[in-house]
């Protein structure tokens, strides 16, 4: 009998053999993958001024702009990582920062639909939470195919 789709076993080890090219082990994938999430939260935070803050979920311009600020923060923290885990400069000093602010200002403008604009930056609502497991799970996405390709 012929079977449809593969087993949650099946698909991770391709997995973990294809993140094993690049990193030594499984913990340095994780080490790397905490460090970018780290960068993403300040990038996130120091991304944005109370005027960005106030009205990019409501005028494009303050939201580029964050989504512009985010990008050249990013840039710093992932540096680091291409030089400790010596990574292809072009996939993750150009590539992986680009790509992650666009899909950072696109998750931004999405979820600007219902969320508190005057809510505080670092609020614990729902909301920000849901935001920032999207923009996690993005991040990691977007790890994973660079890799991949």
């Amino acid at each position: 009998m012929a079977r449809v789709g593969a087993t949650s076993g099946e698909l991770v080890f391709p997995l973990f053999i294809l993140l094993t090219i690049y990193f030594n082990s499984m913990l340095d994938y994780l080490f790397f993958f905490i460090l970018l999430s780290v960068s993403h939260v300040i990038a996130d935070y120091y991304g944005r001024t109370p005027t960005i803050q106030r009205f990019k979920h409501t005028q494009i311009k303050y939201l580029l702009l964050h989504g512009l600020l985010y990008l050249l923060i990013l840039v710093g923290p992932t540096s680091l990582l291409v030089i400790l885990f010596r990574l292809s400069l072009i996939k993750f000093l150009v590539i992986l920062p680009i790509v992650t602010a666009l899909l950072h200002v696109l998750v931004d403008y999405y979820t600007g639909y219902w969320k508190d604009s005057n809510s505080p930056v670092l609020s614990v609502t729902k909301e920000n939470i849901i935001d920032q497991i999207i923009h996690l799970l993005l991040l990691a996405i977007t790890v994973l195919v660079l890799i991949w390709v």
